[in-house]
């Protein structure tokens, strides 16, 4: 009596890690080899109830099984997952059994991690206790603040800082952390007036920005006002010189439209006076001329009559 075993071989793929946003959606795309011919595909959620997601059978799809993850799953072209609405709960490992029409079998496995999106963090300026203003010269005058920065929105959340000139210029200086980057301490001097700090929150799924300038912090401790730069100086000079410009271009194409209108009328009349005057005269010229032949007319009459019985 002989036994026949049969034996399935399923290749196993490592584990891929993928990162979604909380209320977003992912798509989990297992990577078919070529002359892999699918027949049939099984989606599982791997957490303490072992659910399954969807299956493609037969020729048919089904993503109706009363898991969590009922309504919120579609079973795309290439075996691909979409989940849609993702919630902190749906983290965890998901596998994607195939099975080719040979019956060969592959196993692909996605750590899927959900975060919550970070906002923008609100930066808060506090001048220390022991700020002080001593020597006489500029760079013997310090003010020493703490600058806070927090954002109530977000999971696994980092908290970077940088420095930059009002003109962008990026700054390399020292400063203080505490509070895993939440809190930092910087010292200002009277010639950090334009100097600028950026809180920088970030986690896997986004990235948020938020800058401030402390120096007003300072300003009522120093005392002074700080001057203009000469690079704003010239930003203004620039600002009016252009709208000046554009003030004289308007009053130019103003001028020109008013003076164009009675310099045209004033050519039509020209105009009209120039063909009304050839009228004029020939009117003056008949009128001449119908005198002289009255004349001649009256000077024959008075040459065939007798003498006193000429016609005045």
């Amino acid at each position: 009596m002989s036994t026949s075993i049969t034996v399935v071989i399923v290749t196993k793929e490592s584990t891929t890690w993928v990162q979604g946003t909380l209320g977003g959606s992912i798509h989990l795309t297992p990577a078919i080899p070529n002359g892999f011919n699918t027949r049939d595909i099984y989606w599982r959620h791997l957490s303490s109830a072992d659910e399954l997601v969807a299956t493609f059978s037969r020729g048919s799809s089904e993503t109706t099984y009363r898991s969590r993850f009922y309504g919120r799953v579609l079973l795309l072209q290439n075996s691909t997952l979409e989940i849609r609405d993702l919630e902190v709960q749906d983290m965890g490992i998901f596998s994607c059994l195939l099975v080719d029409t040979e019956g060969r079998m592959k196993l692909f496995k996605y750590h899927l991690t959900v975060y919550e999106a970070v906002i923008p963090a609100a930066v808060k300026v506090f001048v220390s206790g022991d700020s002080a203003v001593s020597g006489d010269s500029a760079n013997g005058t310090e003010c020493s603040l703490f600058l806070s920065c927090n954002t109530t929105m977000g999971s696994d959340i980092s908290y970077t800082w940088r420095a930059n000139k009002l003109q962008g210029e990026l700054l390399n200086v020292s400063y203080t952390t505490y509070d895993d980057g939440r809190l930092l301490r910087v010292n200002l001097g009277l010639n950090d007036w334009d100097v600028s700090y950026t809180c920088t929150v970030t986690n896997p799924v986004s990235e948020q920005h938020t800058t401030v300038v402390p120096w007003e912090s300072c300003a009522n401790l120093f005392g002074k006002t700080p001057k203009i730069s000469s690079y704003e100086l010239s930003v203004c000079m620039a600002v009016v010189i252009i709208l000046a410009f554009a003030l004289l271009t308007l009053c130019i194409v103003l001028h020109v439209k008013t003076s164009g209108k009675p310099k045209k009328k004033s050519n039509e009349e020209t105009a009209l006076k120039q063909n009304e005057d050839p009228v004029l005269e020939n009117e003056g010229d008949v009128r001449h001329q119908n005198e002289e032949e009255t004349l001649h007319v009256v000077e024959m009459r008075n040459q065939e009559m007798p003498e006193g019985n000429s016609v005045v």
